[in-house]
């Protein structure tokens, strides 16, 4: 026992001292970044060394041998990802001061750049059309047009493009998806506004007032091909939702957006995310428009301007809001598209990997981006089988005991996941982030397969947004495997706790899988909660504004807190008893509605529903939209999350 103690106390001196020390560090300054992240990658390589050298069984046609080497190789391609991943994010970098300087110049500017505006649909409702026209158009830049791109086809949007002034543009089939929507737009612009720039943006995404005079400057600089700004959300994702931690928890992209971006934009690696970004379209004229080689068109369009020289340009601002995958299906199907994407480029020509042109550092960051697809989800289901193959037949990944493990594997975990954990600003938190890994893992390997197998010609699948959700849908489909997996752990670790029935008689390694079994059925279960698409009761997302204004009852006029606000309604702070049904709310930018209370919070606070706003919807819109607010959390809380997660396991939603 003192052997195990004597192990143990380094690992947990570096963790108090990292837990100290860590907070005080500058997280934007990048010698800190390197000091931090370069300790980590030390430790790691030391325990890479270590299991290299000391742990792997001789190489034999036997399933003891066999299996763990394969864990060994999968093992050190992961971290090989995370050692190349720290490395990139030992630097970063804001752009938002250089924007204001771009900003400034081009404001003082008769004739800024002209920039057509895209917005490709295909089969979303009006609702959420509808927020993206009147943001879009509602733009302050000056010079712009904006071109509804409809691969659906639709009478209806049609007429409603013409009614609000937005140019409205249809082709005869819908050959390469997205990409071939994008460049028929591109053809039929340059005939008409044919502007310097072209935006793009999804059908569900709005664009700030300010998009464009904070983006379009950066293309003074003649090898800026593209500028892409983050994606952020007015709604939570199904991760979020259906673990009733949408106030604790941030939505799954978070650590790319803001973490991940920014440093390799520090690098001039950033890549184009389609939505929210803009093109030059003399670099788009010069490649012969928006790659149609892979269904991620938008990384293919990085590397294929990289290879001219052209970089991509990262703005870290929330110049944009759009609407989350709202229900797990949809969320799986629109990662399995990315990954399926990036298995696509693999099999190109134009792959990143051996195309003509670009750097040594260039290719990496292609394959770290690879990696993060076929090396993370293989590992993830190695990770997931390990105990189970040992509870069932006895056979193990590693054979150390436990002080050699103590001694190379606890530093270099604890400073892998502090790291890990003070770079991503708690958009980062080890189990719930796990938990993302293991929703996705089964959709994600089958993707991984097709993408490597049958890469080419499976239909484009869009991401459904919209409709109705208001009752909970179970995800049986996804469940099932989760359900099989919990069962088999369950029955492994009784069987092998039964005397005369163990299967395993090695008391060490039955410790460890044991123990390695039952984290794994924690996040098994916290996956099933996810697998159930909780009822989203509103039809409309509300943002906490907490602004004064006025309410008018019979002539009278009293003074008024809006808490939060929607396209549909309100919640009010009145200063007397609210009990009449019916009044008018004067909302700054929006001007008087009419509303009748829905709901009575308490004594002095109401919910109420707006009655028909008229011509005053698309101020509504855009006062909601296109300005600064938010409903989303940018960090994690993460004791109230470790409480909203056990609340939800036993059924109950946080307080």
């Amino acid at each position: 026992m003192n052997g195990f103690s004597d192990s143990l106390l380094p690992s947990l001196i570096l963790v108090a001292v990292l837990m100290i020390w860590l907070p005080l560090l500058p997280r934007d300054r990048n010698w800190a970044r390197g000091l931090v992240l370069g300790g980590a990658a030390i430790l790691i390589l030391r325990y890479m060394y270590w299991r290299t050298a000391a742990t792997l069984p001789a190489l034999e046609l036997s399933a003891q041998s066999l299996w763990p080497w394969l864990f060994y190789i999968l093992e050190m391609a992961s971290l090989t990802g995370m050692l190349i991943g720290s490395f990139i994010q030992v630097r970063t970098i804001s752009r938002s001061a250089e924007a204001t300087r771009h900003e400034a110049r081009l404001r003082a500017c008769d004739n800024p750049p002209f920039v057509d505006v895209f917005i490709a649909t295909y089969n979303e409702g009006f609702d959420v059309v509808e927020r993206t026209i009147v943001g879009a158009l509602s733009m302050d830049y000056p010079r712009y047009a904006v071109w509804v791109l409809d691969d659906g086809k639709r009478d209806w949007l049609r007429d409603y493009c013409k009614a609000k002034g937005a140019r409205y543009l249809t082709r005869p089939d819908n050959r390469h998806a997205k990409a071939g929507n994008l460049n028929n737009g591109l053809a039929v612009s340059a005939t008409q506004t044919n502007g310097d720039l072209v935006m793009v943006l999804d059908a569900d995404f709005v664009p700030r007032r300010d998009f464009l005079w904070r983006t379009a400057g950066f293309f003074d600089d003649p090898k800026i091909g593209i500028v892409q700004t983050p994606q952020h959300f007015f709604n939570s994702d199904p991760i979020q939702a259906n673990l009733v931690a949408h106030h604790h928890w941030v939505d799954e992209q978070r650590y790319f957006f803001d973490i991940v971006q920014p440093s390799r934009d520090a690098w001039d690696v950033a890549f184009c995310c389609g939505t929210s970004s803009v093109v030059r379209r003399s670099h788009l004229d010069m490649i012969g428009g928006f790659p149609t080689d892979s269904v991620t068109e938008d990384v293919l369009l990085t590397y294929v301007l990289l290879q001219r020289c052209c970089i991509t340009r990262y703005l870290n601002e929330p110049l944009s809001t759009g609407l989350a995958p709202e229900g797990l299906k949809e969320y799986l199907t629109q990662r399995s598209r990315w990954c399926i994407g990036t298995m696509q480029m693999l099999w190109l020509k134009s792959c990143p990997l051996w195309a003509p042109g670009l750097t040594l550092f260039q290719r990496i960051s292609f394959l770290w981006l690879a990696m993060s697809w076929v090396v993370t989800f293989p590992w993830t289901l190695a990770i997931v089988a390990a105990p189970l193959l040992y509870l069932y037949s006895g056979i193990y990944v590693i054979k150390a005991d436990w002080q050699d493990l103590l001694d190379h594997f606890a530093p270099a975990f604890a400073a892998l996941i502090l790291s890990i954990a003070w770079v991503s600003n708690r958009t980062f938190i080890l189990g719930i982030t796990d938990v993302t890994r293991l929703v996705m893992m089964f959709t994600t390997l089958r993707a991984i397969a097709q993408g490597l197998l049958r890469p080419f010609g499976q239909r484009f699948k869009v991401t459904a947004k919209g409709g109705d959700r208001d009752h909970a849908v179970v995800q049986w489909q996804v469940m099932r495997n989760f359900l099989i997996l919990l069962a088999l752990n369950l029955f492994g670790i009784a069987i092998n706790l039964t005397p005369g029935y163990a299967i395993a008689d090695d008391f060490d390694q039955q410790g460890v899988n044991i123990f390695w079994s039952i984290y794994n059925m924690v996040l098994i279960l916290i996956t099933l909660l996810v697998c159930v698409d909780l009822p989203r009761r509103r039809k409309e997302e509300r943002f906490d504004i907490n602004e004064s204004s006025r309410i008018s009852i019979g002539g009278r006029i009293a003074p008024c807190t809006i808490r939060d606000l929607s396209v549909s309604g309100a919640r009010v702070r009145l200063a007397y008893d609210g009990s009449d049904t019916r009044m008018q709310l004067d909302i700054d930018g929006v001007g008087p509605l009419v509303c009748e209370i829905a709901r009575i919070i308490d004594t002095h606070e109401v919910g109420m529903r707006f009655i028909d706003p008229g011509q005053r919807r698309d101020a509504l819109i855009r006062k909601v939209y296109t300005g600064s607010y938010q409903n989303t959390p940018k960090q994690a809380a993460p004791w109230r999350l470790l409480l909203a997660v056990i609340r939800r396991m036993f059924g109950r939603e946080p307080v």
